[in-house]
């Protein structure tokens, strides 16, 4: 299945980035009212609200540019789910060598029926680890099961148990792997008691062939268990592979509050597809895309219903163009934004990809109709990506941002306010300081420094940011 580029997707970040710091200049009611709550500044809350609505528009944006690319969730926890034919491929390949090996053993013996031919069961002792193989073969049907297994790991290694099982048809020829043809791949995985995973397992079956008997056609299962320690219970996915590109994704997480987040993807053979979601709190979106790898041109709406809170609809629609030089983008976006009380919010943003000292690197400009703007330059490390620009609000704030953001989902922000651009180029201290350390659920956990007090922050994975002085008094503010 042909993708996005991954560039595409960092490009995608960094546009929300800027959407998200435009919109703390939005006209809102930031405050929940409280029974006792402090009197932040205005200053303190656009900071606020644009520290979460940053993380949240990248981690949104992320999970658009998957649906686009038909790569509904990246395996960031290495916990290596199967969800492409070029893995199942690989699982072949590996079969194929053991075949080979094991065909040319001494172990073989004339067999009737669907009988174990082999059977090896040995330690390394180097590493320590145990290994089980067994190759069982069919005579009269030409079909085998390669299975393999270790069930002991260094103690540095957090699994338990790891197994698969591979059937293929061979066509009768045992030694000969020039023919094979892949029928099915079944995993399970076992990880040690206190890991953040339970147990994995994948199952997946061939429904279509090339020419050379390479898999173009594929059903696809994943199950994740969750260790008890994390917020979340259980991950589930169903792929359908099809040869002419189209096929559809089907996947949710389940929480241990009883709560779900679920999407489904429908890719047509056209590089056209849509894609619906279903949030935790009950926020619903919609949308179609179109991917780049016919022409170079790629497109994507979106609808976001919000199930509560002071935003009640955001739309999206971005433009994008590839250079096929050297597969940087240009991207051109604009979003609207609809209040619970009626007020209607948007933006325009250009974003150029360009590399400098074999760096990928994204700048992104933009403007808002009530005159605020932005510039930012994010740069790509294999490991994870740096954002460092500006923010002037329309009322003449300047808002300094670093931020770390890593393949997980997680990321680390400072942001500090000036009363004004003029006031940072003449070096005088930043109004105040917001720190803050972001989940993967966007949930999260810093301070606010300003005026010599020290607030503490919660962020709710909805939005709702709470502050806490050392008296215990506390005013909420929200995110969008």
């Amino acid at each position: 299945m042909k993708r996005f580029t991954q560039k595409l997707s960092w490009m995608s970040l960094a546009i929300l980035i800027g959407i998200a710091l435009l919109n703390t200049g939005c006209e809102k009611n930031g405050a929940s009212p409280q029974l006792e709550k402090l009197n932040l500044s205005a200053q303190s809350r656009s900071g606020l609200s644009g520290s979460w609505e940053v993380y949240q528009s990248l981690k949104s944006v992320n999970d658009i540019n998957g649906i686009m690319s038909g790569n509904v969730i990246d395996d960031d926890q290495d916990i290596g789910l199967m969800t492409s034919a070029a893995q199942m491929e690989s699982e072949l390949s590996k079969m194929k060598k053991n075949v080979v090996e094991l065909a040319q053993s001494d172990y073989v013996q004339n067999t009737m029926g669907d009988s174990l031919i082999i059977f090896i069961d040995y330690t390394d002792p180097i590493s320590g680890i145990s290994v089980r193989k067994a190759l069982y073969y069919d005579p009269a049907t030409g079909k085998a099961r390669y299975y393999e297994a270790i069930y002991q790991f260094p103690p540095q290694i957090q699994i338990e148990y790891d197994s698969t099982e591979i059937r293929a048809d061979l066509n009768f020829t045992l030694e000969d792997t020039t023919d094979d043809k892949l029928l099915s791949v079944y995993q399970l995985t076992n990880f040690k008691p206190g890991f953040f995973v339970e147990e994995k397992e994948g199952k997946a079956i061939v429904t279509d062939y090339g020419p050379n008997n390479e898999v173009t056609g594929a059903t696809l299962h994943n199950e994740v268990l969750y260790g008890m320690q994390t917020q979340l219970e259980k991950l589930t996915q169903d792929f359908e592979i099809n040869p002419d590109e189209s096929g559809s994704i089907a996947q949710r997480l389940d929480y241990r509050d009883n709560t779900f987040a679920q999407v489904t993807v429908n890719l047509n053979d056209d590089y056209t597809g849509d894609f619906s979601e279903i949030w935790r709190d009950g926020t619903t979106a919609n949308g179609t895309f179109d991917r780049v790898e016919d022409d170079n041109h790629g497109a994507f709406e979106k609808t976001i219903n919000f199930a509560s809170g002071v935003l009640q609809k955001l739309e999206q629609a971005a433009d994008i163009t590839i250079n096929p030089t050297d597969s940087t983008q240009t991207i051109m976006l604009s979003e609207n934004r609809y209040f619970t009380n009626g007020k209607v919010d948007s933006c325009r943003l250009n974003i150029d990809e360009f590399y400098e000292d074999n760096l990928l690197k994204t700048s992104l400009e933009l403007w808002k109709n009530d005159g605020s703007s932005a510039e930012l330059l994010v740069t790509h490390y294999p490991e994870f990506d740096e954002v460092e620009g500006y923010f002037i609000t329309s009322e003449g704030y300047y808002i300094l941002i670093a931020a770390t953001f890593y393949s997980d989902g997680s990321g680390d922000m400072t942001l500090k306010v000036y009363e004004s651009e003029l006031a940072y180029l003449n070096g005088d201290p930043p109004l105040l300081i917001i720190i803050i350390h972001f989940n993967p659920d966007g949930s999260g956990t810093g301070r606010l420094t300003e005026n010599g007090e020290e607030y503490q922050i919660r962020i709710a994975p909805n939005g709702t940011i709470t502050v806490v002085d050392d008296q215990g008094r506390t005013q909420n503010v929200a995110g969008y």
